[in-house]
């Protein structure tokens, strides 16, 4: 082999080992999305012993238990303001902002919030269904992230997951399993 061949052969050998590693380093140092569930959903205040016209007029509230978990190994995310939104039939119920936090890898954050809800279609639905009906409540969660790898921080990635509820005539998710939220929009009936 001539002295020209061995140069590029070796180039050629440290340049498909630096892609190797490079595409590995990627593979392990990659951030993944955080998870979030819907714990617990109630609406408050609500039986059927009240009129309905009577109480569409009350202020009632929306109770909720959010978690969000960190999968990532040795990678902390930087939350920015959180919006979360509960929709019905189209038509937005009401919105909580939660401020900025911090979570650890491998961590489970737990938000619990409470809001107040005027919306008279909402309770007609609630209080109009037999005690076998379900309503369809879609929560969504907006924000914003930064992740924190060997002491340097990523761009911001824009989270925007939804969760389908399903509310029993008591005001109750109708399920004691956590809700998986999805990155997909719903089809909002």
């Amino acid at each position: 082999m001539s002295k020209y061949k061995r140069i590029c052969f070796f180039f050629l050998h440290v340049g498909c080992l630096s892609g190797l590693i490079a595409y590995l380093l990627w593979l392990i140092l990659r951030p993944r999305t955080p998870t979030f569930f819907i714990i617990d959903l109630d609406i408050l205040a609500l039986t059927h012993q009240d009129a309905i016209p009577a109480v569409a007029h009350q202020n009632h509230s929306i109770t909720f238990s959010l978690e969000i978990y960190n999968p990532n190994k040795r990678i902390d995310i930087y939350y920015n303001s959180t919006d979360i939104t509960f929709h019905f039939s189209n038509v937005s119920v009401g919105a909580v902002m939660v401020g900025s936090f911090h979570q650890d890898f491998r961590e489970r954050t737990q938000i619990n919030g409470s809001m107040n809800l005027m919306n008279r279609k909402l309770l007609k639905a609630i209080f109009g269904a037999d005690s076998n009906t379900t309503i369809d409540l879609e929560v969504n969660v907006v924000t914003v992230v930064r992740y924190r790898i060997f002491g340097s921080k990523t761009r911001r990635r824009r989270i925007d997951v939804w969760g389908h509820v399903p509310i029993g005539s008591q005001g109750q998710m109708n399920e004691t399993v956590k809700i998986i939220m999805t990155h997909h929009i719903p089809v909002l009936r």
